[in-house]
């Protein structure tokens, strides 16, 4: 394999678009040629059996707890023979009391984001959780989705107003009262699961039908202040104002006004394509997007010139722009008139647009230069398929909050790529960073999509067809093949092809090293743990771009990456139950033996009985993830078993042996007639080991100079080699002063 420096350039600001991708030099390849099966052989430990168990148990005591198990953080539950109960070391993080408040005023469906949210706004939790609580009950939820939601890194940052929050709110329900074809929704009521959506009118055929939008899908979508990588701003620079207020009630002379004829429309769309031509009059039939997409074709009339803004209010009052103008102004206005829209990426072609919502995603463009609008019109990024003059290579959708997935089945072929990323030792890695390029229309290999690694350490992909792609790894622990290389991995892709690729990065995650370990000594079961663990949910994390303004623009400077999370119904976790020794390891980052183990076990019941006295730990652990937390709740529950009732009967009838219960000053055995060797073990009560004697057949009695007390004995027959395993017998005895 050879490898070449790959330099790394910013696309020219003259591009189509308006946010900037890296560009790389590369050769040397390693081609993804792995199976499925190769691709899915990664490290995983598997659950121990547990001991067996067919006993009766009292219990002792009982312990919860529940919250968000952030990245990096352990949780450990221990008991104590001596006192008989169960310990907690190194609890879940707990939030000021005021969070609190505000987690219970916010819907449920929010509360993990904003849990998560309050706890990386460290300081500033307390004024985001005051900000909510004094809002006005109908913005609550619309307000506690964008703390949520928007970062930490945009919402502490100097340049944001925070008093666009309720801004942002207000002008969705302002607006919805002068729309026809959208309606905003409300459901339930605080406390407890309620949300708001929007219903909203189509026509299907020759029928008006009326669609309620998905939850989600109207708070991403909707309600979200931002568009993709611009930082809300409410300053100067903006003219004071948020885009829904500015687009829809101003516009300089001799340009037209977004709410005077967005009010007439009656249907959001006709449920066809449509390309409408440029300077087209407005018609009282007009759709919603047919309005939205001549008002912006008037309002950015002109090519790009000179700087490149990126937010929705300066390209308005700039009237120039190419499609990455274009794309936002789009994009904003849609959410303004509350139709849900989303950027559209094709970054290694240099195009982008927008997609609007209506039960799946539709593409939606305003050609630059003040041309035609086209709607539910897939040939919009020119592939070849559709006769156009390119070959895409990946084309996807920008959520609001920085989470991006493919799209690209819907404009072009495609073929499907398969990452997993593994440290050194063959650990999976979440939230590593994969970056896949292709060669650009100017030469160099251009960014072509990015996506981060999940708990499993995997991301997939859905690629162009006939088009090389490379790829870099970017990790908190290091690249591959470095920061400024990239390796070839697909050539010539092929339609419906499926490729999978491992790549490692040469260093270790900071996880712990357990190693699996059997019980071989003497058993005297006396505890046992249960546990009732529920991972309801985890959230994954990544990070894009956001920047103060557009390039040539003032406060352009102001680039930085802010964190996305992104929800999944069920979360897995790391659990180990381990002996003194081994938690001590465990405490040293050295390997340590575990009796039980698991690696990303989903939420289930547990049981394990503790084969000595010792004291037993039970360790839950993210401490090998980076960027994922999970919600976790874990009822655990500690039995004891009395001595009484290990008994199993006296063994005289197969060992040719009568012992009585009771002893008066010593422990005298008697072993007449014995059928055959022994191996003796007595115990006290608390389960130590006292006394381990082996008897012959040739013996008589046997006799121990144990005080007066309670003992447990336990006699198992030396048998011959070949036979039967041997049934040990148990009895109590005691011993009389």
């Amino acid at each position: 394999m050879n490898l070449v420096l790959c330099l790394v350039f910013l696309l020219p600001g003259q591009a189509g678009m308006t946010t900037p991708f890296e560009t790389v030099v590369c050769s040397g390849q390693e081609l993804a040629t792995e199976t499925r099966s190769e691709w899915l052989n990664f490290q995983k430990d598997k659950p121990g059996p547990a001991n067996p168990d067919n006993l009766n148990w009292v219990l002792i005591d009982s312990l919860s707890v529940a919250g968000e198990f952030a990245p990096a953080r352990k949780l450990v539950f221990s008991y104590s023979p001596s006192a008989g109960s169960l310990e907690l070391y190194f609890p879940l993080d707990t939030l000021p009391s005021i969070c609190q408040q505000a987690l219970d005023y916010a819907p449920a469906w929010v509360r993990e984001e904003l849990t998560s949210a309050f706890r990386r706004l460290a300081d500033s939790a307390r004024f985001y959780a005051n900000l909510l609580l004094d809002a006005p009950e109908r913005y609550a939820d619309e307000i506690a989705f964008c703390i949520a939601n928007m970062g930490p890194e945009a919402l502490t940052h100097r340049l944001f107003n925070p008093g666009l929050l309720e801004e942002n709110a207000r002008y969705l329900y302002e607006l919805d009262d002068s729309l026809h074809f959208a309606a905003i929704v409300d459901y339930g009521s605080r406390p407890g699961d309620y949300y708001s959506t929007v219903e909203y009118t189509v026509l299907s055929g020759d029928d008006t039908i009326q669609v309620e939008l998905p939850r989600d899908i109207y708070y991403h979508y909707v309600v979200h202040p931002t568009t993709s990588d611009e930082l809300p701003r409410m300053d100067d620079y903006v003219l004071n104002k948020h885009w829904r207020e500015y687009l829809f009630f101003e516009a300089d002379s001799g340009y037209p006004v977004l709410g005077d004829y967005i009010k007439g429309a009656a249907i959001v769309w006709s449920r066809r394509k449509q390309v409408e031509p440029a300077g087209r009059p407005f018609e009282p039939d007009d759709c919603a997007l047919d309005i939205i997409g001549n008002w912006a074709s008037r309002t950015v009339p002109a090519m790009a010139a000179g700087n490149r803004p990126i937010h929705p209010v300066v390209i308005a009052h700039e009237h120039d722009g190419n499609c990455g103008e274009l794309q936002d102004l789009l994009t904003a206005a849609c959410r303004t008139c509350l139709i849900p829209a989303v950027n559209t990426m094709d970054p290694c072609e240099d195009h982008v647009w927008t997609e609007f919502w209506d039960q799946g995603w539709h593409p939606y463009q305003g050609d630059r230069g003040g041309g035609s609008t086209h709607i539910g019109d897939s040939s919009i990024a020119y592939d070849e398929q559709v006769g156009g003059s390119k070959r895409v290579s990946s084309i996807w959708n920008w959520r609001p909050d920085g989470f991006w997935w493919t799209v690209t089945g819907t404009y072009s072929n495609t073929c499907s790529l398969y990452v997993r990323v593994l440290d050194q030792r063959g650990l999976v890695m979440d939230g590593a960073r994969v970056l896949i390029y292709s060669e650009g229309p100017t030469g160099p290999l251009a960014t072509s999509t990015i996506a981060f690694t999940d708990n499993d350490g995997a991301v997939a992909f859905e690629l162009g067809d006939l088009r090389n792609f490379y790829a870099r790894v970017s990790t908190p622990l290091g690249d591959y093949p470095s920061p400024t290389t990239s390796v070839k991995i697909i050539n010539i892709s092929q339609t419906g092809s499926v490729y999978f690729k491992t790549f490692h990065i040469p260093a270790p995650v900071p996880a712990p090293r357990p190693r699996p370990e059997q019980f071989t000594g003497d058993s005297l079961v006396e505890y046992k743990f249960e546990a009732d663990l529920l991972l309801a949910k985890e959230l994954d994390y990544g990070y894009c771009i956001s920047r103060g303004s557009g390039s040539g623009d003032p406060e352009d400077s102001v680039r930085f990456y802010q964190f996305y999370s992104d929800k999944h119904s069920e979360g897995t976790v790391d659990l180990f139950m381990t002996d003194t020794a081994g938690y001590a390891g465990f405490l040293s980052g050295q390997r340590f033996g575990a009796l039980w183990l698991g690696d990303n076990i989903p939420g289930q019941q547990l049981s394990f009985v503790c084969p000595t006295t010792d004291e037993y730990y039970l360790i839950l652990s993210s401490e090998d993830k980076m960027y994922s937390s999970r919600w976790l709740e874990l009822a655990l529950r500690l039995y004891h078993r009395p001595p009484g009732i290990a008994e199993s009967g006296i063994p005289n009838a197969d060992l040719g042996i009568t012992w009585p219960t009771f002893f008066r000053q010593r422990l005298k055995l008697s072993l007449r007639n014995l059928s055959e060797p022994l191996r003796l073990k007595i115990y006290d009560v608390s389960g130590k080991l006292l006394e381990e004697p082996a008897i012959s057949r040739s013996e008589s009695c046997y006799e121990s100079e144990l005080p007066a007390g309670i003992y447990l004995l336990r006699v198992t027959p030396l048998r011959c080699a070949g036979r039967h395993p041997a049934k040990t017998h148990s009895v109590k005895v005691i011993v009389l002063q």
